[in-house]
């Protein structure tokens, strides 16, 4: 094969060897290892609301309306940013020099804490922390948080390092 000709495909959850249709062509995951079980349902529209969305009062506040009213068109499952609490663990790295695993863990527990906070400031928000909670939370007509720790702790279908932020968490629970 020559540096010019396209990757060969693999075989993995998402994709089919031999299919035809354009989801099946594309090159696998980056997360080959991980089952369709970690990801939501078909149907689910994934928020990210961004660490720095919430640092000020007035755009946290906004952006949990717009929640809100999504919400009542849409299952949506929110998943938060890292915010502050994440700077504190890159900075605390810094000073004291543990591994970039124990920042990985450490910042997932960071976006652990911002759900909490927007579980707590959204009208009808449940906290959740695993994918088989998704469901039950939208069948009582509640919006699901998702403090993704554990989720991911169970899937761990990324690498550890600050290369993988918390937009990379959304995208791997949005499948």
């Amino acid at each position: 094969s020559g540096p010019l000709e396209p990757p060969a495909l693999k075989s993995s959850p998402w994709t089919t060897d031999g299919a035809t249709t354009p989801a099946a062509r594309r090159p696998p995951l980056p997360w080959p290892d991980c089952s369709k079980a970690c990801v939501p349902e078909p149907g689910l529209t994934v928020l990210k609301i961004g660490g720095a969305v919430c640092r000020e009062p007035s755009r946290r506040q906004a952006a949990l309306e717009a929640v809100e009213r999504l919400a009542r068109e849409r299952r949506v499952l929110v998943v938060p940013g890292g915010g502050a609490f994440a700077d504190e663990v890159r900075a605390s790295q810094r000073a004291q020099g543990f591994s970039d695993d124990m920042a990985h863990w450490m910042a997932i527990l960071a976006m652990d804490q911002l759900a909490r906070s927007i579980a707590a400031e959204l009208n009808g928000a449940q906290l959740i922390h695993l994918r088989n909670e998704v469901e039950a939370v939208h069948d009582a007509g509640k919006i699901p948080i998702l403090a993704p720790h554990t989720w991911m702790r169970a899937a761990d279908p990324l690498p550890h390092s600050w290369d993988i932020t918390s937009d990379s968490i959304a995208a791997f629970i949005a499948g």
